[in-house]
């Protein structure tokens, strides 16, 4: 597998977090890894291995060239004369038992380095050299055959090569963002351009894994700004890995999201300093990065068609079922007793809803889940009282409209609410009145009803308890 991890600025901890996913690929998973340094401009990934930068003889600018020279003085070109990018890899950067990180560098880091990545011509590359088919024919199958990963460190902001390594060399993109405007800018439109792109649509389809990261975020400070960059890069994060969610299922994903944080990586003050590789041959106990670290790893150890799901997995799904039932089901049994005059079988047809939303493939689909529920339940009242050929519950059940979902939703909780009501108390339900409905203070309760704001405040507090979840729902949707 083929992964590209980028930014669109630096300073995210783009690199770190590559060579530390490396590093635990070859210390704990015992893979064959190759890390490409793509950053041309800017090289850097071998001071994370504190590897001596005079070892490294050739990179992959040298690789480069030598295609490059090939291709102009030779007419009729095989693939015996066309250079081995093995010949520039510098081998085992580190190695354990059947583990090792290979690095195919940027390039060989003398004098002449500078002048080697301002002369080669990517236009030429591409348009004359017939470099798209060297790349994707010749040399990818190659590196595939010969890793079980391939790690590149893409260069930040746009450029010639960026079509390179982020659209036709991985089958996997990892974006990492730092919470400042400019980051999110840029990668918002990097997105949109890999997501619109007719190559990676047509070699890696629809479900192309293009995830968005989070990084160094401190979540000791606590502010607006902090939650406004938060909100937006939720938003970006679910439409590039569910971009068909309904708007009620997106915010109850950026709910999961926000508090599972798999996409958001921590800022931590302790290895701020200097390049840090977490990883050794010696098991040593890490922090929160470190377990960060790892949990991608294993990320990326899933086959291709896993990843979003391991990233944000169809669980989703699951947890929203189960907090929708937490929350309806009550009212859904209400409403069935409308008509069903059984709690039994109001219960029945209540768990027979919620196990055919459950099994439904194409929920996202439906713009009011909730609503949808309320149809369902309906539908079923009516098949069962025409088994039991009750003709006036039928007409009944008939004559009801549920054309305004909004409406039809706030009335049911509004009947059964009313319902649950009747069963409180007196003063307790003369209380909740006053104070929720009639928005009167303590005081002026106290002077219509002659009680004290002591027991004003105990009936209150008893009738919420009493009508348990239904009032904080019912005033939430007010």
């Amino acid at each position: 597998m083929i992964t590209t991890f980028y930014s669109y600025k630096g300073g995210t901890g783009r690199s770190q977090m590559l060579v530390n996913i490396a590093a635990c690929l070859c210390y704990r998973k015992q893979k064959k890894v190759l890390v490409i340094d793509w950053d041309l401009e800017a090289p850097g990934v071998d001071f994370y291995f504190h590897f001596d930068r005079n070892k490294i003889q050739h990179g992959l600018i040298d690789f480069l060239h030598q295609y490059s020279r090939v291709m102009r003085e030779n007419n009729d070109v095989t693939e015996e004369i066309l250079p081995n990018y093995k010949d520039f890899v510098t081998e085992n950067i580190i190695s354990h038992n059947e583990g090792k990180v290979d690095l195919l560098a940027a390039g060989n880091y003398n004098e002449d380095y500078a002048r080697k990545i301002a002369e080669f011509d990517w236009l030429e590359f591409y348009d004359s050299l017939d470099g798209k088919t060297f790349v994707e024919d010749y040399w990818k199958p190659q590196l595939k055959n010969d890793y079980d990963f391939v790690l590149i460190d893409s260069r930040t902001g746009l450029n010639d090569y960026s079509g390179i390594c982020n659209v036709q060399m991985p089958d996997v993109n990892l974006i990492l963002i730092a919470p400042n405007e400019q980051n999110m800018w840029g990668a918002e439109r990097v997105i949109a351009s890999l997501q619109k792109s007719d190559y990676i649509k047509k070699r890696r389809g629809e479900n192309a894994v293009i995830i968005p990261i989070l990084s160094r975020v401190d979540d000791s400070i606590e502010s607006d700004r902090i939650w406004e960059f938060k909100e937006k890069f939720l938003d970006l994060a679910i439409n590039c890995l569910h971009p068909s969610l309904n708007n009620e299922l997106k915010k109850y994903a950026k709910d999961i999201l926000n508090k599972e944080k798999t996409l958001i990586i921590e800022y931590k003050r302790d290895i701020s300093w200097g390049e840090n590789l977490l990883f050794s041959a010696e098991e040593k106990r890490g922090g929160e990065l470190k377990e960060k670290y790892e949990w991608w790893t294993e990320c990326l150890m899933q086959d291709i068609s896993e990843i979003k799901n391991k990233t944000f997995s169809e669980r989703f799904y699951s947890q929203y079922i189960t907090e929708l039932y937490k929350n309806e089901k009550e009212t859904i049994i209400f409403y069935c007793l409308k008509y069903v005059e059984n709690k039994e079988t109001a219960e029945d047809i209540c768990n027979d809803v919620f196990i055919n939303v459950f099994r439904f493939e194409k929920i996202q689909d439906i713009d009011n889940i909730r609503y949808y529920m309320y149809v369902c339940a309906r539908q079923q009242c009516e098949v069962y009282l025409k088994k039991q050929k009750n003709v006036k519950l039928i007409e009944q059940i008939e004559d009801e409209s549920l054309s305004d979902e909004e409406n039809f939703l706030e009335k049911i909780k509004i009947e059964q609410l009313y319902a649950e009501m009747k069963k409180l108390p007196e003063e307790q339900k003369y209380c909740i009145e006053l104070f929720f409905f009639e928005r009167k203070s303590y005081k002026e309760i106290a002077e219509i009803t002659g009680y004290s704001e002591k027991n004003i405040k105990s009936f209150l507090q008893n009738g919420k308890h009493n009508l348990g979840n239904l009032l904080k729902l019912f005033l939430e949707e007010e």
